[in-house]
């Protein structure tokens, strides 16, 4: 009997993940089932979920992610049943000239391509994705076998498994989907936590409008208090001088250690 909806992380190898677990663990309102998955030993790893996980809707969880407030079933699908597409063109990021989008953007094209799809929409899913494993049948089934494909050679075409998937939605899957945006917000360049910090911004903040944080991969296995604990040291993580500064003087003008209070989220 499969589970309706549970929780599936993605992990490259053994590490520890201690933001991202103590997060689930504190913020799984509904207990949903969690389950960890080794892109290291099945490079479909995603595309493969109607497979090896017995759920109807897997909310995929990238190791970097950090959850700020608690989540459940009506974060990932609609009250009808109906799993959410969690893609946004990322308009604010695309200003600012996030690197990685460019790659997003040709892995979205190439998916796009192979499966006859003209959509000029620049749309990215990051840290959280929600996907059908019905959905990720036909792909299987409707898609690939047709075409003599495997796994291997849907990756030889586009390397991204989630551009797959939000790509093989609109173009061709019988699965019903509700677009939202973004569940966690990207902190994940020097420029945005710096502007975080030095504007006061607190998990309750972030918990308004996200369900979480995505950190780079250097800061995602960073533990509680290991930033240090006074307001000098907790400030500097990522900050110039002049920044530093600034931030402190902010600081001390309000009489209220928000940033302090935010960076000791991890």
């Amino acid at each position: 009997m499969a589970d309706p909806l549970g929780l599936v992380v993605l992990a490259a190898d053994e590490r520890p993940l201690p933001r991202l677990g103590a997060s689930i663990q504190r913020f799984n309102a509904e207990g949903m089932p969690v389950r960890v998955i080794r892109t290291d030993e099945n490079p479909a790893a995603v595309l493969d979920l109607w497979r090896t996980v017995p759920c109807d809707v897997c909310v995929v969880v990238a190791p970097t992610v950090e959850f700020v407030r608690p989540f459940g079933a009506r974060d990932f699908v609609r009250a009808d049943g109906v799993p959410f597409a969690v893609v946004s063109e990322e308009a604010e990021r695309r200003v600012e000239g996030a690197a990685d989008l460019d790659a997003a953007d040709a892995a979205r094209e190439a998916a796009q391509g192979a499966l006859g799809l003209s959509d000029r929409r620049r749309f990215v899913s990051r840290g959280v994705a929600v996907v059908s494993a019905r959905a990720l049948r036909a792909f299987h089934d409707e898609f690939l076998q047709p075409r003599g494909w495997s796994y291997d050679d849907a990756l030889r075409v586009c390397a991204d498994e989630i551009a797959w998937y939000h790509a093989w939605l609109r173009a061709g899957s019988p699965v019903p989907f509700a677009q939202r945006e973004p569940l966690v917000v990207p902190l994940d360049t020097p420029g945005r936590r710096s502007d975080y910090r030095l504007n006061g911004v607190t998990a309750p903040d972030i918990a308004r409008g996200y369900l979480g944080v995505l950190w780079p991969p250097d800061e995602a296995t960073v533990r509680r208090g290991e930033h240090g604990a006074g307001s000098v040291s907790a400030l500097a993580a990522g900050l110039t001088a002049g920044q530093l500064s600034r931030a402190t003087v902010r600081r001390l003008t309000r009489r209220a250690p928000r940033v302090q209070r935010w960076l000791r989220l991890g």
